[in-house]
């Protein structure tokens, strides 16, 4: 895979029913972002049966724009768990279910990878990026002017509680892969036939 820290295999079709979709929240964008949430849901055959929330607490303050973007302030994380208190429990929640998430091979797994190694864990997970997923496997008419997830869940009419919140989203991307199921392209069949 993509890191030291996630191992499985990237699933590039999505023909299972169980798997943890997961999101994460964090203090910036840039390759200093630290941990300030994180969620996840765990779904069999269309129904969530489990859920794991948590905020982490930061050593550095969450950037404005984050704040204005997810509503998690300072205070709220301050006497959150440390990340090497509450990602060993996070890695318990994932256990080797596929895991899914919106755009989780270019930021979620590389922010978490840190906190994974630091726990002595390595994970064999197989991944399932929805992102990718829309960008390269599905066949949608008419196409939404970009894939991010809110424009994305607009596009196929999901209302999660609320956007950029680990749990919501989490629960959204859980949603949109039962909606992209029907979008799978026989192109996208024959190259998994070949590549497997």
């Amino acid at each position: 895979m993509t890191n030291n820290a996630f191992t499985g295999r990237e699933r590039m079709l999505p023909d299972f029913q169980t798997f943890v979709s997961f999101d994460i929240e964090t203090t910036g964008l840039g390759k200093e972002a630290e941990l300030i949430e994180l969620g996840a849901v765990r779904v069999e055959r269309g129904r969530i049966t489990e859920t794991f929330s948590s905020f982490v607490r930061p050593q550095n303050p969450i950037d404005l724009m984050i704040t204005v973007l997810t509503g998690i302030t300072d205070d709220m994380v301050a006497d959150a768990p440390t990340p090497d208190e509450i990602v060993p429990d996070f890695c318990d929640f994932l256990g080797d279910d596929i895991l899914l998430g919106h755009n989780i091979l270019a930021f979620d797994c590389r922010v978490l990878e840190k906190y994974v190694l630091a726990c002595g864990v390595t994970l064999g997970n197989d991944l399932f990026d929805t992102l990718r997923y829309v960008r390269y496997r599905c066949d949608m008419m008419p196409k939404p002017k970009d894939n991010r997830l809110t424009t994305l869940c607009d596009h196929f009419c999901i209302n999660p509680e609320t956007h950029h919140r680990a749990v919501a989203d989490a629960e959204a991307t859980a949603e949109l892969l039962l909606c992209l199921k029907r979008y799978t392209t026989p192109k996208a069949k024959y190259l998994e036939e070949i590549q497997t």
